[in-house]
């Protein structure tokens, strides 16, 4: 459980873009790079759940058609969302078009040229090697995006005299227009936004929170639930925080009937999402709203001058506390917002219809316009971010240092990111307890312990700065002490603790000797007889399958599931002629809850039988069986269910390789 630490005082003021960027300024009472002391506890006997990146996301970021920043500046960063609809691109043939408004409230070549941004945004980041989620923008194809033209401009569901009511009939068709192109396109959309920020008029140029409002609202969510049944609609994105707007939109849709499967707000103003996360769920539990999940699809203050990073929280410390935060909230999903970046190169002017905020590779604002391969002190912490995995234990957060802290037996290393968003600098201290319940990271007594500084550098950064190394001496109750210079405020550091026996020159596992490993080699259809794998027990309780439900395969198009409709114990293997030598197993897995046992097997390679248990959890999940020394040419792996009627797992990406 972390502390309190106290929030910056927010103003909320209205400017430009997508992005809100608030007038916040920070509290009076903040300390300014003060010199002193602070300490930040982690328990890593006490998880607090599987960890998932929550926060690794971006509003917009991607080109137009998809295809930039390259994988292996995204991969790294591990963002798992990205939100969008196209937002201030103008015609498809150059025509000043301007989405469905401009077309003349239908499908033109404004609105297609949003759509097709769509579909290349969507289907580049929801396929390997970046597997992550799209959030569908709705007001952005419709064309409210702060930069439509003026005049009178019809928003969705306007009054008609004619009939004396709000005419929602162009809207609905608007609305089918977009999923009839999901459809055809098989677009994986993870949740619909309805109407981005509406408590602002550039975005919604009516009153919010009033009768035509709630009449868009409940059109666009029972339009959408009766093509797409589990289709999650997402909202109402305030751009402000408010717990009375936010209370005034829980008592209508109750009413209604057409709660959101995802509440969605934004964190641009400086505020805490955890305080923020704890008032929504105490205002569903007053009106006996069942909690669902949060997303915080734009965050992190911009400032008056968002390319000052000394005036706002666009540095390595403040979005390390930021994400810090989000965990502590059990925030679901968060995306960044769109800022500038100083190193944005501005020698040639945007194509037509294109700006910052929308169609450039800069993954929003962490790397520069015009250079998507160069990387910047914010990237580096993403990227830290993005190396943490497993399940994530408790931190008792210093007055000013934030923590979030994970631990995973499978990748072999456990992690603490700091941050700080209050200008600290001065002796720091991470306090460690609980290391006897990881005994897989320490040998003899020590563990192994590095320190990196991601300096607060506002431009380019070729790596963080290793501050520390070395094996240190684990206490007889499990603890350490971590003792640290924080050099200078709005820094942020990463701790990775591994096993000293743990050899970094040690040459890399060799090819993987499994045949179909990601179960992709019988098309998209599924089958119960996958290509190269076998089967003992109850032979129709193993099959391939896409998506279903919330899960889909973690690559490609298709996983193994086990699972079946009574009392079932199915065991799918390979059986492979290999040389004597050393092995390691590795497989991604989910699991719902219940079985009675799930596992990775490897066994009748000359040594004893060996498991790996699969987690509970519908999140993909690592899991290892290493050091398999394999004396007799032939060793058998594979992945095991016990279970009863409608209990199941799942398996991909399935391993096998040679380590010496």
């Amino acid at each position: 459980m972390h502390t309190r630490l106290r929030p910056f005082a927010a103003t909320a003021a209205a400017v430009l873009s997508l992005t809100l960027l608030s007038t916040t300024a920070f509290s009076a009472e903040e300390p300014t790079d003060e010199a002193t002391a602070d300490t930040v506890s982690v328990d890593f006997a006490n998880a607090e759940g599987e960890f998932n990146h929550t926060g690794a996301g971006m509003h917009y970021g991607l080109s137009e058609d998809g295809s930039l920043p390259a994988d292996d500046m995204i991969v790294p960063t591990q963002f798992n969302l990205l939100r969008g609809g196209g937002a201030q691109l103008l015609g498809k043939d150059g025509s000043p078009n301007h989405a469905w408004l401009g077309d003349g409230y239908q499908a033109g070549p404004g609105f297609e040229r949003r759509m097709d941004f769509v579909v290349n945004n969507v289907k580049r980041f929801t396929s390997p090697p970046i597997n992550g989620r799209y959030a569908l923008l709705l007001n952005d194809l419709w064309g409210f995006d702060a930069t439509q033209p003026g005049g009178d401009l019809k928003a969705p569901c306007d009054w008609s005299d004619a009939k004396g009511d709000w005419d929602c009939s162009n809207y609905v068709t608007f609305l089918n227009t977009i999923i009839d192109r999901v459809q055809e396109e098989n677009l994986d959309i993870h949740y619909w936004d309805v109407q981005n920020e509406p408590d602002l008029g550039i975005f919604w140029p009516r009153e919010v929170n009033k009768a035509q409002y709630f009449k868009m609202w409940d059109t666009a969510y029972r339009t959408i639930k009766a093509r797409i049944p589990d289709a999650k609609i997402a909202g109402p994105s305030y751009a402000n925080f408010s717990p009375e707007r936010f209370a005034g939109f829980l008592d209508h849709v109750k009413a209604a009937g057409t709660v959101p499967q995802v509440l969605a707000w934004h964190g641009l103003e400086g505020g805490d999402p955890a305080e923020q996360a704890d008032i929504i769920r105490g205002l569903l539990a007053e009106r006996d709203i069942p909690e669902m999940p949060f997303s915080i699809n734009e965050y992190l203050y911009g400032g008056p001058t968002p390319n000052d990073r000394s005036t706002n929280e666009l540095n390595p410390g403040s979005t390390a506390y930021y994400l810090n935060r989000l965990n502590e909230g059990r925030v679901e999903s968060a995306a960044r917002g769109i800022f500038p970046h100083p190193l944005d190169d501005n020698s040639q002017p945007p194509e037509h219809g294109q700006t910052f905020c929308c169609s450039v590779p800069n993954l929003a604002g962490i790397i520069p316009v015009g250079k998507p391969d160069l990387k910047t002190d914010e990237w580096w912490t993403y990227a830290a971010y993005g190396d943490m995995s497993g399940t994530r234990y408790e931190v008792t957060d210093g007055s000013r240092i934030t923590g979030t802290a994970t631990a995973d037996a499978g990748e072999k290393q456990a992690m603490v990111l700091l941050g700080d968003n209050t200008d600290f600098r001065g002796d720091a201290t991470v306090s460690i307890e609980g290391l006897n319940e990881q005994p897989w990271l320490t040998d003899g007594g020590k563990v192994d312990v590095k320190i990196d500084r991601i300096p607060s550098a506002a431009g380019a950064l070729e790596s963080p700065e290793t501050v520390s190394r070395q094996t240190v001496t684990v206490s007889g109750d499990g603890t350490i002490e971590l003792p640290f210079t924080w050099t200078a405020p709005r820094d942020a550091y990463a701790v990775y603790l591994t096993n000293p026996t743990a050899d970094p020159g040690a040459p890399d596992v060799g090819p993987n000797l499994l045949a179909n490993p990601g179960f992709e080699n019988d098309g998209k259809g599924g089958t119960q007889t996958p290509v190269g794998w076998k089967e003992d027990l109850d032979l129709d309780t193993s099959y391939t399958e896409g998506k279903f439900g919330e899960v889909k395969a973690r690559s490609g198009d298709s996983r193994l599931t086990q699972a079946g409709g009574e009392h079932h114990e199915i065991f799918t293997y390979q059986t492979l002629e290999v040389p004597d030598g050393t092995y390691q197993a590795t497989a991604w897995v989910v699991r719902g809850d219940g079985q009675l046992r799930s596992y990775i097997e490897a066994k009748d390679y000359g040594g004893p039988t060996v498991r790996t248990d699969v987690p509970v959890g519908t999140n993909w999940q690592k899991i290892t069986i290493d050091d398999i020394k394999v004396t007799n040419g032939r060793l058998t792996v594979g992945v095991a269910t016990a279970g009863e009627a409608g209990q199941w797992m799942s398996i991909d990406d399935f391993e096998v390789r040679r380590k010496s």
